[in-house]
């Protein structure tokens, strides 16, 4: 009778684990669900940054050439030609290239906005691989309890049988 008892017991026990690790598997499994959309957009922005980032880096290295020939240009005087292609224009002459250091301001806090992007993507790549792993750990642990639940279970089953026939034994007598 008190080996029954103690299979009532850790089956009701059991039941109760099983709760909190349903409980803890939604968690981390909820946890997942909502990672894995930020992430998603961390990852759409990252690339979105580093589009823009080349677009500034192209756009700042035309302008240092174009700094570059600046020299040259002082050289061409209105109405006379330019010695590379004979224009009688000269459109740059008087031009100011102050576009190179606002351009690699730009690209440098582009570039800052790419690393934090990147250090997001990178925490919560994290996060999601220890969730998962948390998560198989606790699906592993819940199937052990439901086994050790399903043989308590067979258990007082048979005992109750053998209550069964022991009562009748001893009605009979």
């Amino acid at each position: 009778m008190e080996d029954f008892k103690l299979q009532v017991e850790k089956y009701k026990e059991n039941e109760e684990k099983l709760k909190t690790k349903d409980i803890e598997i939604k968690k981390e499994a909820e946890f997942i669900e909502t990672a894995k959309p930020q992430l998603e957009k961390v990852f759409i922005s990252k690339k979105a940054i580093i589009s823009k980032i080349e677009e500034v880096r192209d756009e700042r290295e035309k302008k240092l050439r174009e700094k570059n020939l600046e020299e040259d240009r002082k050289l061409l005087k209105q109405g006379k030609p330019c010695p590379l292609c004979g224009s009688l224009h000269h459109p740059y002459v008087h031009e100011y290239f102050n576009n190179v250091s606002e351009l690699t301001k730009v690209l440098q806090d582009l570039e800052v906005e790419e690393r934090n992007y990147e250090t997001q993507k990178q925490t919560l790549e994290k996060q999601i691989n220890m969730q998962s792993g948390t998560l198989e750990a606790l699906q592993k642990e819940k199937s052990v309890i439901e086994r050790e639940k399903k043989q308590q279970q067979n258990k007082i089953e048979i005992q109750k049988k053998q209550l069964a026939i022991e009562k009748v034994r001893n009605l009979s007598t």
